[in-house]
C-alpha cells in the first residue's frame, strides 16, 4: 500500500499503531489466560440448582434478585471490556490506514465513536463501576446515552476519576482528555472535525460551515497538510490514555499486575518521549517546547552487559522503542528492551494498587 503520508509524521503514525496492537495484544492476553470468565458459586443447593437452569440475560437478572452483586459486577466488567476495547481498536485500524492514504475526512469520521464513546464507557466502568452497572442492568439505554451525560454534565466528573484511578494520574491533564473529545470550542478538539466529517453541512456557531462551501469535499494540500499536523500532534495522547484506561481496568480483573506489564510500560513512555520531541522539533513553537518538556533528557540507565551509564538521545531512544533492541554506545553489545527494564528495575512512577479500587 502506498503512503501518502509526509516524513514528519512517519514516526507518529508508527507509534499509534503501536499503541493500537498493544490494545489488541490486552484483548488477547485477556482470552488466552481466562480473564473474562466469572465463576459463579451458589450459596445453596436451591441456588445450584436454579442457576443451572438459567440461560442469557436470565443469569445477570438472577443473580441481581439473589444478591450476588461482586458477582454481577465482575460478569458485566468482563463482559463489556473485551466488546468496546474491540470496537475501538478496529475503528481505530481503520483510520490510521485511511489517513496513510489521505483519506482524512474518513480517517476523522472514524474516530468519532472509538473516542467518543467507547473510550467513555471504559472510563465510567473504571470510575465509577458499580454506579454504572446498577444503570445498565435497571435503566433504558437511553439513560445512560452519552449525549444525555454530557446534557447534565457527568462526563467531566466520569473523566476526572478515571484519570485519577490509572497509573499516569500524575502527568495527564484532565481538562486535556475532556477537551480534546467533548469540547467544541477548544482549537485543538476534535469535535468539530468529526462534525464536519460526518455532514457535508454544519450550523452549530463553534464550527458552521463557511459560506458557498460544503465541510471537507473541496479539501486541498493545505487542508490535508493542516489536518494531519492536527492528528498527529494531539491523537497519541488520546490513545495513550486510552492504553492507560485499558491496563487499569485489566488491573482490576486481575487482581495485580499482568506478566510483562513493566516492560510493556517502559517500551510506551518510550515511544511517547520520542513522540513528544518530534512534534516539538516540527512544530517550533516555543510555548510548546515549555509545555512538553524533553523526557528523554532525564532517561539514564545502566547498560546490562557493561554496566556503563546510558544516556538516552533521541536517536537511540528511536531505535531502542521501534526495534525493542539496540547498540550499547560503550561496549557495542546489542541489548534488548526487556533485559534494560530487568536490570535497572524499571518501574512506573505511581501505582495502580490502592487508586483502581
Amino acid at each position: 500500500m502506498k503512503s501518502f503520508l509526509p516524513d514528519q509524521y512517519q514516526f507518529s503514525h508508527k507509534y499509534l499503531l503501536y499503541l493500537n496492537e498493544y490494545l489488541a495484544n490486552l484483548l488477547v492476553f485477556g482470552e488466552q489466560n481466562n480473564v473474562y470468565s466469572v465463576f459463579i458459586h451458589p450459596n445453596n443447593e436451591q441456588h445450584e440448582k436454579e442457576f443451572s437452569q438459567l440461560k442469557g440475560e436470565e443469569i445477570a437478572l438472577w443473580l441481581e434478585k439473589n444478591g450476588y452483586k461482586d458477582e454481577l459486577e465482575k460478569m458485566v466488567l468482563r463482559t463489556l471490556y473485551p466488546a468496546l476495547l474491540w470496537d475501538l481498536y478496529q475503528f481505530f485500524a481503520e483510520a490510521l490506514e485511511c489517513s496513510e492514504k489521505a483519506r482524512l475526512t474518513v480517517t476523522y469520521a472514524l474516530l468519532r465513536k472509538p473516542f467518543r464513546d467507547d473510550l467513555f464507557y471504559l472510563e465510567w466502568l473504571l470510575a465509577k463501576p458499580q454506579d454504572f452497572i446498577n444503570i445498565f442492568q435497571d435503566k433504558n439505554p437511553s439513560e445512560f446515552a452519552l449525549d444525555k451525560m454530557l446534557r447534565e454534565d457527568k462526563v467531566r466528573r466520569i473523566v476526572r476519576e478515571a484519570v485519577g484511578k490509572t497509573v499516569k494520574r500524575d502527568s495527564v491533564d484532565t481538562e486535556v482528555i475532556y477537551d480534546m473529545r467533548f469540547n467544541k470550542i477548544i482549537g485543538f478538539s476534535f469535535d468539530a472535525m468529526w462534525n464536519k466529517a460526518l455532514h457535508l453541512v454544519t450550523t452549530a456557531k463553534t464550527h458552521s460551515t463557511e459560506h458557498r462551501n460544503m465541510n471537507f469535499i473541496f479539501s486541498d494540500d493545505e487542508d490535508r497538510s493542516y489536518q494531519w499536523m492536527h492528528i498527529y500532534s494531539f491523537l497519541p495522547v488520546a490513545l495513550d490514555y486510552a492504553v492507560d484506561v485499558a491496563e487499569s481496568l485489566m488491573y482490576i480483573m486481575l487482581g495485580n499486575e499482568r506478566p510483562n506489564y513493566y516492560v510493556d510500560f517502559f517500551h510506551r513512555e518510550l515511544g511517547f518521549a520520542v513522540w513528544s520531541k518530534e512534534v516539538v522539533d516540527w512544530q517550533n513553537n516555543p510555548t510548546l517546547s515549555s509545555e512538553m518538556p524533553n523526557d528523554l533528557d532525564d532517561l539514564h540507565f545502566a547498560c546490562p552487559k557493561c554496566n556503563n551509564v546510558i544516556d538516552m538521545q533521541i536517536n537511540l531512544a528511536r531505535v531502542l522503542f521501534l526495534e525493542r533492541k539496540m547498540k550499547c554506545p560503550k561496549c557495542f553489545r546489542k541489548i534488548s528492551i526487556e533485559s534494560i527494564v530487568d536490570k535497572n528495575g524499571i518501574r512506573p512512577h505511581a501505582s495502580m494498587e490502592n487508586h483502581t479500587k
